[in-house]
């Protein structure tokens, strides 16, 4: 019974691959500046300001608040490493296998987002 115990971790540890760091930040960082660019108020800032219903000076309040820019570095740093360990556990490597898995799990972010809100837009909680 104790052999059992041992040959398991061997196996996945022959089945898993190392992740390699410095991808996954670059991904995770590029994925920031994407986001930076695109939300900036060139682009579409204030078609944004405007689905979401803030006036612009709660936008500039919202914009010295430390956790929106928290919570932009750390999720492109979740789903980055996120995809790496599916591509880790598959087996897999290179940027195609990286582009279709990743664009797999944003697929699968976006649908269980719609099904748990119903397709409806997000209602303020007051």
């Amino acid at each position: 019974m104790d052999k059992r115990r041992d040959r398991a971790p061997k196996r996945l540890k022959k089945t898993l691959k190392k992740i390699y760091h410095l991808p996954v930040l670059m991904a995770a960082f590029l994925a920031c500046v994407l986001g930076a660019i695109w939300h900036s108020q060139y682009i579409f800032r204030e078609q944004w300001r405007e689905a979401v219903g803030l006036s612009r000076p709660e936008l500039r309040e919202i914009l010295w608040w430390r956790t929106p820019h928290l919570l932009s570095l750390a999720a492109p740093l979740l789903f980055a490493y996120g995809v790496a360990w599916v591509l880790a556990m598959r087996g897999r490597k290179g940027v195609w296998e990286g582009i279709i898995t990743s664009t797999f799990l944003w697929l699968a972010v976006a649908v269980a987002s719609l099904a748990s809100t119903g397709g409806r837009e997000s209602q303020e909680i007051c």
